[in-house]
This record gives structure tokens, C-alpha cells and sequence, in this order.
């Protein structure tokens, strides 16, 4: 385990590692898990120590990120991206862990749930965590739940995570190509019009011209109402109508990251 971003404390994660070894895992934490410097688990040397330590012990077989916050950024200009090529590993986690995730190391990662919240949360989380990580059968998701916006038949590589996160990548050396991906997104309570903006950010920087789907998580509501868009909005189609007129791919709701279910 290690604390890439924001900081925790032991109480956060006891049920989460409780879980982990009731399900027959052995848990290691990282050295600097449980320091703090401000609104981060400490210093970004500390942070980076861990995440290249935990990636160069032969022993570790998956590295669970505690929580997210943020703090990842700031560590992709030092990543040794060899030493974590040269040693694939398991790598789980969402949110500002989406900078991680989507660092060009070669890796599969796995846009999951993080330690604190892993055991107290919905239960589901963890066993179709525990079925991807653990099983030798393909991946298969379920969007029974979901709503098809746009029908369609897309290929490609599934890629995303927070959408904060993949704007804030847009124009560095950091985020990967998006030509002929599925992109999925996520974000917290976001407003309708704060939504608009990144996707339009995206349009317009070039990042959205060549992929082969898209799958917006169905958001949790607007932090500054509590509201959901539906509540909220007398057009609770704007997004649908909006996103559907930028993008010609087929097109789904799921549901990932900031909600209490997530694929």
C-alpha cells in the first residue's frame, strides 16, 4: 500500500487492510504510508521512494493506493518509467490516482477502489475487484445499469478516469494518446456548466477527435446544491444532447470512481 497523494490515518485503513487479509492477501505498507506534509502524504521524494520501492521488490505482486486527494502530478517528472516497465505489477486506484494511471508505463492498471473506504463501502467494490485482479477469465462488464445514449459497436483500448485529472494532463508529455481508445470519465458533484467546460477544453485541444467510444459515469450530483443534475436542471438532457452532438461514437453511462457502486 502506499499514499501517492493525500495523507491518512491508521484508523482509515485498518478495515481496509482487515479485508485484504481476511481475503488471504499479505499486506505491506510503504515506509511513508501514514506521513503528512500539509494536504499530502508527505514530501514528493518520500511519496516517489515508495511508489519506486514498492514497484522494484520482487515480492509485491499488486500496490493498492490508500486514497487519493491529490499530490500525483507532482511526481511524473520523476518517475523511473523503466524501472516500472521492467516491472509489471498490479496497480489499483482512481481519482487524482488517475495521473498514475494513466502514465505511459505500459502497464494494464485498474481504475478501482482505494484502501480507505475499501471495506466500509459498498461490498460489491471488492469482490468485482477481487474477480478482475484474480481470475484467468477475460473481463467482462455489465452496463445493464447504465443508459446507451448513442447506440453504436466501438473497439479500442479502454483508457480515463477523473476528467479534472485527464484536463489537467492535456498538453503536458504525460497523458497518452486517446486516438482509437474507449474513454471513460468520472468526476465528483461537478456542476453541469464546470462538465461542459472540460469536456469542451478536451474538444478543443484535440483530444477527443479520434476516439472509438466514450462512457461518462452517471454523476453522484452538484456539490454546490447536493442536488442531482436531474433535481437541479429543467433540462436534464443538456449534457446528453451536448455530448451527443460533439461526439459521434457510440456512446454509454456507466458508473466508476466518486459513487458508492462502481463497475
Amino acid at each position: 500500500m502506499i499514499s501517492p497523494a493525500g495523507p491518512v490515518d491508521e484508523s482509515d485503513l485498518q478495515p481496509g487492510i482487515d479485508l485484504l487479509e481476511s481475503s488471504g492477501f499479505m499486506v505491506r505498507l510503504a515506509p511513508h504510508v501514514y506521513e503528512k506534509q500539509g494536504y499530502m502524504a508527505g514530501e514528493d521524494e518520500a511519496r516517489l521512494s515508495d511508489l519506486h520501492d514498492m514497484f522494484r521488490d520482487k515480492d509485491i505482486k499488486a500496490v493498492f493506493c490508500t486514497r487519493g486527494g491529490y499530490g500525483c502530478m507532482r511526481l511524473l517528472d520523476d518517475i523511473d518509467y523503466e524501472l516500472i516497465k521492467e516491472n509489471p505489477k498490479i496497480f489499483v486506484g482512481y481519482s487524482d490516482i488517475t495521473a498514475l494511471l494513466m502514465a505511459k508505463t505500459g502497464l494494464i492498471t485498474f481504475h478501482g477502489p482505494m484502501v480507505r473506504g475499501l471495506a466500509t463501502k459498498n461490498q460489491n467494490n471488492w469482490e468485482s475487484l477481487l474477480r478482475t485482479i484474480s481470475s484467468s477469465q477475460p473481463l467482462k462488464l455489465n452496463f445493464q445499469e447504465g443508459t446507451t445514449l448513442m447506440a453504436g459497436t466501438a473497439k479500442g483500448k479502454l483508457i480515463g478516469g477523473n476528467l479534472s485529472m485527464i484536463c489537467h494532463l492535456a498538453g503536458t508529455p504525460y497523458l497518452p494518446s486517446l486516438d482509437g481508445c474507449i474513454l471513460f470519465v468520472e468526476e465528483r458533484g461537478e456542476a453541469l456548466y464546470r462538465l461542459d467546460r472540460m469536456l469542451t477544453h478536451l474538444r478543443l485541444s484535440g483530444q477527443l477527435t479520434g476516439l472509438s467510444g466514450f462512457i461518462p459515469e452517471r454523476p453522484p450530483g452538484d456539490r454546490s446544491s447536493g442536488r442531482s443534475w436531474t433535481e437541479k436542471h429543467d433540462r436534464p438532457d443538456r449534457f446528453t444532447s451536448y455530448t451527443q452532438y460533439r461526439f459521434q461514437d457510440p456512446f454509454h453511462h456507466g458508473s466508476s470512481g466518486h459513487v458508492k457502486a462502481k463497475i
